[in-house]
């Protein structure tokens, strides 16, 4: 009878295991504008996580003053001679 023991003392941890997995399956779907997020791909297509939402307003993270500039124009010198 020991290992009907055994079995019974490993019980709730097998099941404790279980339920973990199970609580964790499925991809939840993408959040909406303002909502709660961790990162971007926790938002819908055209969002961004900042400061914890939801958002496509990208000033908060973009230092003022500053735009994305063109990359620079080829030099022509760059193949081999």
């Amino acid at each position: 009878m020991p290992s009907l023991v055994l079995v019974r003392s490993a019980l709730p941890l097998l099941m404790g295991a279980l339920a973990s997995l199970l609580g964790c399956s499925g991809t939840p779907e993408p959040k909406a504008e303002n909502h709660a997020c961790f990162r971007a791909l926790d938002c819908q297509a055209g969002l961004v996580c900042v400061e914890g939402r939801c958002t496509a307003d990208l000033t908060p993270i973009v230092p003022e003053g500053t735009a994305a500039a063109p990359p620079p124009a080829p030099s022509g010198d760059a193949g081999a001679e």
